[in-house]
């Protein structure tokens, strides 16, 4: 992206398997750091347009991201679900999270 070559292969994806495809890659990954990796797919999730490598990658962030920051023993939930006339996937997590900052006072 950064050399100005970012090539978009869009294609239609089942949701379901798009998820299921990330966390299969990742489960080894959390199995060795004892985690519970698990999928919450809505049936009547549509498919979607998409680039599914692009895709994969981004979850791969944010599943990777989830196994670091959470503590042996807990869990981690890949899911999706139907809105409107979106799909909507979320990656939850047993971690402590973002700790809330204050914001800065005005001078």
């Amino acid at each position: 992206m950064e050399a100005g070559q970012l090539t978009i292969e869009r294609s239609r994806l089942s949701a379901s398997w798009l998820i299921v495809e990330a966390v299969d890659m990742q489960r080894p990954l959390a199995s060795s750091s004892s985690l519970e990796l698990r999928v919450e797919v809505d049936p009547d999730v549509p498919e979607v347009w998409g680039d599914r490598d692009r895709l994969l990658q981004v979850f791969e962030n944010l599943i990777g991201n989830a196994i670091k920051f959470t503590k042996a023993g807990g869990r981690i939930t890949v899911g999706a679900t139907s809105r409107d006339d979106e799909v909507v996937f979320w990656v939850a997590d047993t971690g402590d999270g973002i700790a809330v900052r204050e914001p800065a006072p005005c001078l």
